[in-house]
């Protein structure tokens, strides 16, 4: 299990993750404007997250450009993780549904960053 959850497996399949995400945006860029501020903004973060986390996951460990790219994941995401409450009162938002899915891993994602300076 350990070697299919590899640093490379993981970019390979975050890089399609990516590469899908861009394609709907893409696909869907005449109805952006209608979508809720509280969407745009997670999916431009998300779609930023998502970019800054194949060279964290490929490059070396505990350098400097690391470390400054593991800040700025784990702001977005927990900014992220505060926008998907303050969404939560969005008309027809999933936003609720999310959290319920995701809300076990969103502390353990923020934290990650200083978890990770412990050992470097």
């Amino acid at each position: 299990m350990a070697s299919f959850l590899s640093n490379r497996n993981l970019a390979v399949a975050n890089a399609a993750l990516l590469a899908v995400v861009l394609v709907a945006v893409v696909r869907g860029a005449s109805q952006f404007p209608a979508l809720p501020l509280l969407v745009q903004i997670h999916l431009a973060s998300m779609i930023i997250i998502t970019g800054i986390t194949v060279p964290m996951l490929l490059g070396p460990k505990g350098t400097a450009r690391h470390r400054l790219l593991g800040r700025i994941w784990a702001g977005l995401m927990l900014g992220n993780a505060l926008l998907t409450l303050c969404s939560m009162r969005v008309p027809g938002s999933w936003a609720a549904c999310s959290w319920a899915i995701f809300r076990p891993s969103t502390p353990s994602a923020c934290l990650l960053p200083f978890r990770c300076r412990r050992r470097c």
